[in-house]
Order: C-alpha cells, then structure tokens, then sequence
C-alpha cells in the first residue's frame, strides 16, 4: 500500500532522466504522468533486460502480468515493473533475467518492502543497471542486517557533487559520524545521535557505518525528497558479553557531551555547524535512569544551547518500559519545549504504563496499517506512540530501521508544513 502523500523526486537530468512528482499515492500505478524536465536530455531505450518482470521498462500495468505487478513510471526512467513485497521477492529465471531483492518501500512511498532488480554487470554492463537507473546498497525489508546492491532511479546532485562519508570516531571504544554529500561543502545540518542496544551478537555495531548500515535508509530517504540532509552519529560501547543496561551507556564511561565533543573537529575541519540535535535509543540503551536516553535527559542543559540550538528529537526504539521514570524524566524535561518524542513498540515488555503515563488523553493518528496495529498522539504535545503489529513481521531487532523511516520523515520533512506527531 503506498503512502497518501507526494514525494518530490525529480530523477537527475541526462540520458534517461525523467523530471516530475515523485511515486507517492498520486502517481497510480500503471500510470505515466511524470514530464520530461524542459532541460532534460532525451531517453534512453527501454533495456530488454527483465522484460514482462520485475525491474522491466514498462508503460503500465499491462506490461507487468504476473501477480501483485504493477508499473511504476512517474520518476522512474522508462517506467519499473515491480510489486510489493514482505521480505522475498521470486525470480523468474529467464534468460536476461536479473535476480530480484525485497527493499525498504518506504522512499517510494510504499508502506511495506518493494521488489526491485540486484545489479547485474554481466546482463547490464557496465554498471549492473539500465540507463537512468543505478548501483546502490539498500536496506533488505525486515531483515536487520541485509543489505544488497540493487537498481533504483538516479537521483540528483546538487552543487555540493560530493559523496557521502563515514567517518571513525571512537567513544567510548568505537562510533562513526556519517555525513552525507550535502553538508560536504559545510553549513548548517541537524544530527541525530543513535544509541544502540544490547545483545551485541544479534546487533552488530556501529548500526551508522556498519551493522544495520543505517546511513543507507537515510540516503534514501534523502534522495527522494522525504527528508531534510541530516547528519547520524554513534557512540559504541562493546562492553562485555554480561553487559547489561545499568553498565551500556552509564555516566562513569559516556557523556553525551564528550561525544559531541569528539565529532567537533570533524564537522569543523568541514565547515558543517550543528542545526539541531537529536537522540534516539533501541533497547538496552532505554532502559536505566541514569543512562542512555535518559542520561542525555539529565545532561540536557550541558547539550542545548551550549552544543547545538535545540533538541528536535527525542525517541524511543523498543526499550524497556518498566520504569515510573520511563514516564516523568520525558515528561519533566521535555513538556512545553516543543520537542518531537516518539516511541515506537515491537515486543519489548508491556508499554502500557509508558502510554497511559505520557498520553492521559490519547488521540487516534492515521498510521500505516500494514506495519502498526495502534497509533496515538499526544493530545498537545508534539508526542506520539506506535506500536508494530504482530501481521506485519516487525520484530525487536527490525525496530531502528522502523523507527527511522516513520520519525525522520515527521521531524525533518522537506515539506514544510508537516508537523511530528500531527
């Protein structure tokens, strides 16, 4: 199911390029309403390859007979065969056939994952996809640490023609900063700060530069006109095996300010100044008083203003909601200020409690029902709280990665008039 909203994707100018409104609800599929931009060169042919299949050119939904396909073609360079998808996508097995990933749909404005082609450099020489379209590495649907090299639709540069870059920073004893291509050439840029979670062996981390390779959703969501440029930073704490949430991200080894401090010279050395700051935790590092997400609660006067002009994210990433303080430390440091908390639930304890305590009076919010069986918001507050269903095949270790992809574009929407949690 796609989402009721636009994204503004223009498909980058030259051969091949298509310029228009971007595949939200609008464009239908099947349909051909995106516009070739007045400077855009004119397109290739259509390849051969994955005729009738997914990842084929297409010109609507005839061109697509197998079940579930669709034509995707407003911002899709010679329209895309595809479907949607829970997590496998089938292959065909054709000759000029290329083999097929489930992807996160979001940055397409689908609810659920999206089939498209992996890059193939012996069937598309030299660069494994069609013309318009190109190699990237994408976050596999719910699979927390997948992440394969597929096609998708060009996306455009802008003057700083830079890349993006993950740079190593190690607090307490490992972390990256990842910067995107666009704060490359310096300015003004919000930073979400990410707090991984325990069980290292099933959360490899840094999820930012590794593991979960986070940076990649983002980029994605980037590049098709759902979010502002941001920047993604981790702290790491390995720890030992008998780690627990009283010892992952506790005061007398992590500061939130020290770290901060730490990725300074980096975003110095390149001109970039801190827009905004943000915090989001999964699991273990939600758990404590004294740690972790609420440690950054504690130190909130040491970060804002002195480190960056304001907080605009505060969220929760399936922790442990066990705690009175899950309630009154948010609400004590954070009411009336204007900044987004958001949960998001998958299986971790019973956040009833947290709820009732934090949404005395809970309004219903429009959700994605293919991935949330409850949604509600903060009757004034910019807060609000989603809990997966069961239907959807969310689990504990997926939660980030839905986490990120439904609060990013709330927070820091290129859509101006789009509010967290409203």
């Amino acid at each position: 199911m796609r989402r009721a909203w636009w994204v503004a994707f223009v498909a980058a100018c030259g051969p091949g390029s298509v310029a228009g409104g971007g595949p939200g609800m609008d464009a239908r599929p099947g349909s051909a309403d995106g516009a070739m931009a007045p400077d855009a060169a004119p397109a290739a042919s259509p390849s051969p390859a994955n005729r009738g299949w997914i990842g084929g050119a297409c010109d609507g939904a005839g061109d697509c007979p197998f079940a579930g396909g669709m034509c995707l073609t407003d911002g899709f360079p010679n329209g895309m065969c595809t479907e949607e998808c829970g997590g496998v996508c089938p292959d065909r097995g054709q000759a000029g056939d290329t083999i097929t990933a489930c992807v996160d749909g979001r940055p397409f404005g689908f609810d659920r994952g999206l089939c498209v082609s992996r890059c193939d450099r012996a069937v598309l020489p030299p660069t494994g996809c069609a013309e318009g379209y190109v190699c990237l590495p994408k976050n596999q649907w719910l699979d927390a640490t997948g992440v394969v090299e597929v096609c998708v639709p060009a996306a455009p540069h802008g003057p700083c023609d830079g890349e993006d870059e993950v740079v190593r920073v190690d607090y307490p004893d490992r972390g990256a900063l990842w910067i995107p291509r666009e704060a490359q050439c310096g300015g003004s840029f919000p930073l979400l700060v990410h707090l991984h979670g325990l069980n290292r062996s099933n959360n490899p981390t840094p999820a930012v530069g590794g593991g979960r390779h986070v940076e990649y959703l983002v980029r994605s969501l980037i590049d098709y006109g759902i979010i502002r440029p941001l920047l993604l930073a981790e702290p790491v704490d390995t720890g030992t095996d008998s780690m627990s949430s009283t010892t992952l991200y506790a005061p007398d080894h992590f500061e939130p300010a020290t770290h901060l401090e730490r990725l300074r010279p980096h975003l110095q050395s390149r001109g970039i100044q801190l827009a905004s700051l943000s915090y989001s935790g999964h699991s273990g590092a939600g758990c404590d008083a004294d740690n972790g997400l609420y440690l950054v609660l504690k130190r909130l006067a040491q970060l804002v203003p002195a480190q960056a002009p304001s907080l605009a994210l505060w969220g929760l990433e399936d922790v442990c909601y066990e705690g009175a303080y899950h309630v009154t430390a948010p609400r004590d440091a954070l009411g009336g200020k204007n900044v987004a908390l958001i949960n998001v639930w998958s299986g971790q304890n019973d956040p009833t409690a947290f709820e009732n305590g934090l949404f005395p009076s809970p309004q219903p919010m429009p959700c994605a029902t293919a991935i949330f069986g409850k949604c509600i918001r903060h009757a004034v507050e910019p807060w609000c709280s989603y809990r997966t269903s069961a239907a959807s095949g969310v689990g504990h270790e997926d939660n980030p990665l839905i986490f990120l992809r439904e609060a990013l574009p709330q927070v820091f929407a290129v859509d101006g008039s789009v509010t967290p949690c409203r």
